[in-house]
C-alpha cells in the first residue's frame, strides 16, 4: 500500500538479482573487453554507452573486442 514505508520496485524489468550473478557478469565484461571497471575512463565510457543505448543513439567507432 502506498505510504506504508515499503519500497516497491517499478518498471518492466524489476526483480531480484543475485550478487554472485552481478559479480560474474562484471568480471565477464572485463574479460571480453580487456578493460578494467576500476579505471575511471572505462566507467565514464561505459556510462555514455548505456545512455546512448537507452536513447537509441547508434554507437560510434569500432566495437570493443568480443562485441558486435
Amino acid at each position: 500500500m502506498p505510504g506504508d514505508g515499503t519500497a516497491r520496485p517499478r518498471g518492466r524489468r524489476s526483480g531480484h538479482v543475485y550478487v554472485n550473478a552481478v559479480r560474474y557478469r562484471l568480471r565477464r565484461f572485463e574479460e571480453l573487453t580487456g578493460t578494467s571497471l576500476d579505471a575511471p575512463d572505462t566507467a565514464v565510457e561505459l556510462s555514455w554507452a548505456v545512455a546512448a543505448r537507452e536513447l537509441g543513439t547508434p554507437p560510434r567507432g569500432p566495437a570493443p573486442a568480443g562485441f558486435q
